[in-house]
């Protein structure tokens, strides 16, 4: 499978939040950023797995990860991020 997962859902992220004459420095910064949240999302799951079954502390985490993501949307949709 030769699929661009990531690169198909960068163009869309991009499409929906870059203007359309953002300057290059911008729209590089921000595939950056963009490339290296997947990165890190993938890093948690390896971590995870690590143990075999999900732990308590695993899902603990996953629920402070999803906590901190909740807010982050809050404070974008309030004009706070």
């Amino acid at each position: 499978m030769n699929r661009q997962f990531v690169l198909e859902q960068w163009d869309q992220f991009a499409r929906m939040v870059l203007p359309p004459d953002c300057h290059p420095i911008q729209r590089k910064e921000m595939r950056l950023a963009f490339y290296a949240g997947i990165k890190a999302a993938l890093e948690l799951g390896n971590f995870m797995s690590e143990e075999g079954d999900a732990t308590d502390n695993d899902v603990e985490l996953l629920r402070s990860v999803h906590a901190e993501l909740d807010k982050f949307t809050e404070d974008v949709k309030g004009g706070r991020a």
